[in-house]
């Protein structure tokens, strides 16, 4: 979960009139991201069993060893998924070698075999900031940020979240945070 000011920034670049968003002159029926729920999820492990947290922990706890603080930044404004009718539309960041390394073992940690081989998709470092709602036909987006728009996100920890469904949407908690060494 991000810092209040920094969910902020991020929510500012859905503007409704930013050029390259809009389709017929509108911007397309969509949801946006609540601030306190932007994120960026580095594995999404689908419904676990309890049974299995506690090798969940141990496993991004060993992840996460030894890897330093570090700093992303927003590079783009991109709907997703590219190949298909866009369903969201987010802040794409850079790409930092300590992010990919967590990445790339939290993968070969926590996901099945049979489900790293059916994936196709590379990891994409991005925050979701709103939603299209289904039937729309958004614009494919992929627009760079300028340098005063991009926001610099700092990184101590990473999160393990639980996502539990509502009637009111997605709610999220975290459930255990594991620092990052001081990045100096």
């Amino acid at each position: 979960m991000l810092a209040p000011e920094l969910a902020a920034r991020l929510a500012e670049l859905a503007t409704p009139d930013r050029p390259g968003l809009l389709h017929d002159g509108l911007l397309p029926a969509h949801r946006l991201v609540a601030e306190d729920h932007l994120h960026l999820t580095l594995v999404f492990l689908g419904d676990r069993h309890k049974n299995e947290l506690t090798e969940i922990h141990e496993s991004v706890e060993r992840a996460v060893a030894g890897q330093r603080a570090f700093e992303l930044c927003t590079q783009r404004l991109m709907t997703l998924p590219r190949r298909q009718t866009p369903r969201l539309l987010a802040a794409v960041t850079d790409e930092p070698p300590t992010l990919l390394e967590i990445h790339r073992r939290l993968v070969s940690r926590l996901i099945r075999p049979v489900l790293r081989e059916k994936k196709t998709t590379p990891f994409l470092p991005h925050v979701t900031l709103l939603r299209y709602e289904p039937g729309t036909s958004p614009p494919d987006v992929d627009l760079p940020l300028d340098v005063a728009e991009q926001v610099r996100i700092a990184v101590g920890e990473v999160h393990l979240v639980e996502s539990i469904a509502t009637m009111r949407g997605a709610e999220y908690r975290i459930v255990r945070a594991f620092p990052l060494r001081d990045g100096k």
